[in-house]
């Protein structure tokens, strides 16, 4: 049985005398369940008008251990605009985030003990092109759940490598895009949402996007628990639109996390190269240094520098996992390592993205030919652990390399 729950708009967003308009281009308003109680006369695909008082209301729904909970998810590229103004395109492609208002939509949630201490929990949404909204451990967050205030990001989601394909933004239909991106746009009918399947048994969830007219692939994310590991799966599918001529893609998983982590990867002998200032890029390369750990590379985001429009290193490290440490957790992914002569072209199966208010960790699969018949299928293993009273948040720190090494070797089961 559905129960209602209210969600109301932070404070002070709106007043009466002021209703403000606000493009909610992450959100279909009606993604949520239906329901007479959730669905009133204000209803209007792409736009929401709030004034004080006025509650979006949403849904709590439990399928067999997997939550299905529509209530207060920020959006990814929220622009809050002028009282009874529209924001035209021009105006929002300049625009930055000022605001954020929480916007009702289903959400599902797979939750387990990781240890008798312990919990984790992830959250994955429809709208936002299938986004990852939130990965925990208890109360704290692993992943940025509110929008960067530079350029939006947030959570973790999934672009077709490389970006020399397809430029920017990111594919509309896939990853979200923006509300300026046209019929394809996350604004239209069907941009960046997903449809979703739960499975009741296994207590699985498998989201599936609409298929790309532009890079003629469908996206099929697909999330598990591994009860063994303690570990989410997440389960990634590049599968050829019907029809159309084979196209070669490596799987990319962007995931953003707050300012301040410490992110580092096993980086053996490969160069890493960097680029500061995205509008202008200054490029360099550095040398790999060896310690005791085989070459730990590390990006601390509270010592080192990071351009304002965007610092990146990437490497191809041919290594199986990548970490951050924020506060006393440690959030690990491991994956499938990738022989250096199968990296997408321009780009590396390891990278750290950065602005001043949040960074990215980011891993790529093999690049291979996708064809009918042939998807190109990459899995990754998130695991969420609190960091050990012994270890620091430091490059050869002893106590960390070898805690989050022996999370490493439980490994991910292969595609």
């Amino acid at each position: 049985v559905a129960t209602a729950v209210d969600v109301v708009p932070p404070q002070g967003f709106a007043s009466a005398e002021q209703p403000l308009l606000l493009h909610s281009m992450s959100s279909v308003i009606d993604d949520v369940e239906k329901d007479t109680l959730l669905m009133d006369s204000r209803e209007r695909r792409g736009w929401m008008g709030f004034g004080a008082g006025a509650r979006a209301v949403g849904v709590l729904v439990s399928v067999l251990g997997v939550t299905a909970v529509a209530g207060a998810a920020a959006s990814h590229r929220d622009l809050a605009v002028d009282p009874l103004s529209v924001m035209g395109k021009a105006a929002s492609k300049e625009a930055k985030v000022t605001q954020v208002m929480s916007i009702p939509q289903t959400a599902y949630v797979l939750e387990f003990p990781v240890s008798s201490q312990d919990t984790a929990s992830f959250t994955c949404i429809r709208s936002q092109g299938g986004l990852i909204a939130r990965f925990r451990l208890n109360d704290k967050h692993l992943i940025l759940e509110t929008p960067s205030t530079e350029v939006g990001m947030q959570g973790s989601t999934f672009w077709p490598s490389p970006q020399s394909v397809w430029g920017w933004p990111p594919p509309a239909t896939i990853s979200g895009g923006w509300e300026f991106d046209g019929d394809d746009g996350r604004a239209a009918e069907g941009g960046g949402m997903y449809n979703a399947e739960v499975d009741e048994e296994k207590q699985e969830v498998l989201l599936t996007s609409q298929p790309s007219a532009k890079l003629n692939i469908v996206v099929k994310k697909h999330f598990s628990v591994d009860e063994g590991r303690k570990a989410v799966v997440v389960r990634y599918t590049m599968e050829l639109v019907t029809g159309a001529e084979p196209v070669k893609f490596a799987p990319w998983e962007k995931t953003n996390v707050a300012a301040g982590a410490f992110i580092f990867w096993p980086n053996g002998d490969s160069d890493i190269r960097r680029a500061d200032d995205m509008d202008h890029p200054k490029k360099t390369t550095l040398k790999a240094k060896q310690d005791d750990f085989g070459g730990i590379f590390t990006f601390d985001h509270t010592k080192d520098k990071v351009h304002v429009n965007g610092t990146k290193i990437r490497a191809n490290s041919t290594g199986t996992w990548m970490a951050a440490v924020q506060g006393d957790t440690v959030f690990v992914k491991v994956f499938r390592a990738v022989p250096a002569d199968q990296v997408a072209p321009g780009e590396g199966d390891v990278a750290v993205f950065a602005r001043p208010s949040f960074a990215s960790m980011e891993s790529q699969g093999a690049y291979t030919e996708i064809k009918e018949g042939k998807p190109s299928i990459y899995v990754v293993c998130w695991y969420a652990r609190r960091l050990p009273k012994k270890a620091t948040a430091a490059k050869g720190d002893e106590a960390l390399m070898k805690f989050v090494s022996s999370v490493a070797d439980l490994g991910c089961p292969e595609a």
